[in-house]
C-alpha cells in the first residue's frame, strides 16, 4: 500500500548551512494496517509522514501509495491522489470561522461534490465520530477531543484509502486520548482503513498499532511487531524510549541502595508468558531471585509481560541462567539501575534529540 525506496530528505538552511533531516529510509506498510511511527522532537517523524502525500518532497528516493509512484506525478494527479490520503494534526488546524459541519464540508466543496451529497457525507460522518448534535457548533465552543473528532471527520471526508496521524492526541489528556486512539481503531476496522500515526508515546503505539518503526536522527532504528519490538529492544533509543515512557514508573521504584546483585529485565511474550519458567530458574541454578517490579501491558494483539528481577549468585551461574531465559525465548537485559535513574533525561537527550527540530520548523514556515 504504502512504500519508500531509498528515500532521504536534507533541507538547506539559511547560510548554506544542509541538514539530513532523512536518510536512506526504506519501509513498506500493507493495506489496512495502524502502523506507528515513534522518536523523539527532531527525530524526523513530521518529515517522514509528510512525504507520504508529499506535502515534503523528498530529495532523493521513490514515494509509492496504492501502486502509484507520486514523485513522478503532475500536480493536477497529485491533487487527485491526495484526496485519497486523509491528514489529522496536532493542533486539529480547523477553520474558525466556520461551524462543525462547516469544516467537515469544506474538502468537499473544494472537490466539487454536488450540495445535497456533501450534506448527507457530513451527516454520516459527525454521527461517525459522535458529534451529530454538535454540528452547529463553532470550534471555540469544544473540548480538545471534540475538535480532533471534527479533524478525524474531515480527513475522511472524501473517504481516504490512507489516514495519516500527526500527533494527533499529544495535545489532549489521558482519557481523551484513549477515546480518540478507540474511534481510530474502530475506523481502520470498519473501513479497512490504513492508518500513518507518529507519536512521542509509547503508550499510543502500544494501544492502537500493528506495527512499529523507531526512528532517530532520521535513520530507521528496527521496524516489527509491537509485541516484539516492546519485549526485545535491540536499538538503544527504543529501550530509552520504553524505559522515559511506559516502564518508566517500575524503575523509579526500585532502590539501588537496598540491591545485593545486578537488576534483570525479564520479558515474556507468546509461549514464554504460559510457562513456569520462573520456578525452573529456581530449581536448575544456584541464584536467588527477588522480584522487585511487574507489569502486564495490553498491546492491540495481545500482550506482555514486564518483570524486573534481582538476581543474587555468582557471575558464571548468572550468565548460565540468562542463556537458559533466553533460549526458552524470554527477553532478558541486565539493568544499571543507579545509572538509570541518576541521568534519565540526559541519556535520552544524548541517545535521542537532535538540535535541528526548530531549525528546520523555522525554515519550513518561510517557505510555505
Amino acid at each position: 500500500m504504502i512504500r519508500l525506496v531509498d528515500v532521504s530528505k536534507t533541507y538547506t538552511l539559511p547560510g548554506g548551512v544542509r541538514v539530513e533531516a532523512l536518510k536512506d529510509i526504506n519501509l513498506e506498510i500493507p493495506r489496512g494496517e495502524i502502523f506507528g511511527i515513534i522518536g523523539h522532537s527532531g527525530a524526523g517523524k513530521s518529515t517522514l509522514i509528510r512525504l507520504i502525500n508529499l506535502l515534503e518532497r523528498p530529495t532523493r528516493g521513490e514515494v509509492w501509495v496504492d501502486g502509484v509512484e507520486m514523485t513522478r506525478l503532475s500536480e493536477e494527479e497529485l491533487r487527485r491522489r491526495r484526496m485519497k490520503i486523509g491528514m489529522i494534526f496536532q493542533h486539529f488546524n480547523l477553520l474558525w470561522s466556520r461551524t462543525v459541519f462547516g469544516n467537515v464540508a469544506f474538502p468537499l466543496e473544494i472537490a466539487g461534490w454536488p450540495r445535497a451529497k456533501a450534506r448527507e457525507r457530513v451527516l454520516e460522518l459527525l454521527e461517525l465520530v459522535g458529534l451529530a448534535e454538535h454540528r452547529d457548533r463553532y470550534p471555540s465552543q469544544l473540548s480538545g477531543g471534540q475538535k480532533q473528532r471534527v479533524g478525524i471527520a474531515r480527513a475522511l471526508a472524501n473517504a481516504p484509502d490512507v489516514l495519516l496521524s500527526d500527533e494527533a492526541t499529544s495535545a489532549l489528556d489521558p482519557n481523551t486520548t484513549d477515546a480518540i486512539l478507540e474511534l481510530l481503531k474502530e475506523i481502520n476496522a470498519r473501513f479497512g482503513l490504513t492508518i500513518v500515526l507518529i507519536t512521542h508515546e509509547m503508550s499510543v503505539i502500544e494501544k492502537v498499532a500493528d506495527r512499529v518503526a523507531v526512528l532517530d536522527h532520521g535513520v530507521i532504528q528496527e521496524v516489527g511487531e509491537v509485541a516484539e519490538v516492546f519485549a526485545r529492544p535491540r536499538s538503544p533509543v527504543t529501550r530509552a524510549l520504553l524505559r522515559e515512557g511506559i516502564e518508566g514508573g517500575a524503575l523509579a521504584a526500585i532502590d539501588p541502595n537496598a540491591l545485593r546483585g545486578p537488576v534483570v529485565r525479564l520479558v515474556f511474550v507468546g509461549e514464554s508468558a504460559n510457562r513456569p519458567l520462573l520456578s525452573a530458574l529456581l530449581r536448575n541454578f544456584d541464584l536467588e531471585v527477588n522480584i522487585l517490579q511487574g507489569q502486564v501491558r495490553r498491546l492491540k494483539r495481545g500482550s506482555y509481560g514486564v518483570l524486573y528481577t534481582e538476581w543474587i549468585g555468582r557471575e558464571e551461574e548468572i550468565a548460565r541462567a540468562r542463556d537458559f531465559l533466553e533460549r526458552e525465548g524470554v527477553g532478558v537485559e541486565v539493568l544499571d539501575v543507579r545509572e538509570l535513574q541518576a541521568t534519565p533525561r540526559e541519556e535520552v537527550n544524548r541517545l535521542a534529540v537532535s538540535p535541528r527540530e526548530p531549525e528546520l520548523a523555522a525554515h519550513r514556515s518561510g517557505h510555505r
